[in-house]
């Protein structure tokens, strides 16, 4: 029978909490939280008699085989720190944080340190729309070990190697696409809100990156901008002035302008 410590009890702390307690081979889910009253609703809604709620760390990490920290990026650091003060060496410390490979290899110092094996988790989509099924890419020493225990478990988990800087690579950068979109998103559905065709905007949109399979329109738009870039740096220029002139500030426009100059600059390079 396993037991189980987690950090952390926001989205991602409860779906895969929530799924681990249902499975007959987990006996106990352990979950620290600093502030047990700004959590009551969700841990009186708990499904299961077998999640332990605390605001004691070393009570939570106490017998548990695995330690999993799903917290905010800004805090993954100091978590693993007073995590590992904890823990015995037969324990492993799972980080699914987003954090860069910088702050992945602070935190597996920081493992090393008190002998504390290390596993790095990139979780590749949100578990509003996976649920459990979410993908996890695993990082470290015992990334394979860890892979097969979390598959017996119904969770969609991939080992891919002892570095644990890899899935944290992969994730972050990923992030700059996908948040990217999101942040591009925002800036033009408010200028769309702004003359009233928002919904008109957004659907037109969407039918241009659907009309074909995504992977395909995208490479096509990529060799677009490589071949014309100048013509899209002016074309940034006419959406920095409308969206100017209806009060909206084009901050994702000006990034977007500023990565076409590059690629420009590199073409012209390319080419002298």
């Amino acid at each position: 029978m396993k037991q189980l410590a987690f950090i952390g009890y926001g989205k991602v702390g409860r779906c895969l909490s929530h799924h681990l307690a249902r499975q007959s081979n987990i006996d106990r889910i352990q979950v620290y939280l600093r502030d047990l009253g700004k959590y009551r609703a969700l841990i009186e809604a708990s499904p299961s008699s077998k999640i332990v709620f605390t605001n004691h760390l070393s009570d939570a990490l106490a017998g548990s085989d695995w330690v999993v920290s799903a917290v905010w990026p800004g805090a993954a650091a100091e978590v693993a720190e007073m995590a590992v003060a904890c823990m015995a060496e037969e324990q492993i410390f799972l980080d699914l944080n987003t954090i860069s490979a910088a702050h992945t290899e602070k935190v597996a110092s920081l493992c090393q340190q008190k002998n504390v094996s290390f596993v790095k988790g990139a979780i590749m989509g949100g578990t509003e729309i996976y649920g459990a099924s979410v993908p996890i890419l695993l990082g470290g020493p015992m990334n394979e070990r860890l892979a097969r225990e979390l598959s017996g478990f119904g969770l969609h988990v991939q080992g891919i190697g002892e570095d644990p800087q890899k899935p944290a690579m992969i994730k972050v950068i990923r992030s700059v696409l996908l948040k990217g979109i999101t942040a591009l998103l925002h800036e033009a559905g408010a200028a769309g809100e702004q003359v009233g065709m928002r919904d008109l905007i957004i659907e037109s949109a969407v039918e241009a990156m659907t009309y074909r399979e995504v992977g395909e329109i995208l490479k096509l738009w990529l060799q677009d901008i490589r071949d014309q870039p100048e013509r899209r740096i002016q074309e940034m220029d006419e959406c920095k002035e409308l969206l100017e002139q209806i009060g909206v500030e084009p901050i994702m426009t000006l990034a977007s302008r500023r990565v076409f100059e590059r690629m420009r600059d590199e073409k012209v390079s390319a080419n002298q």
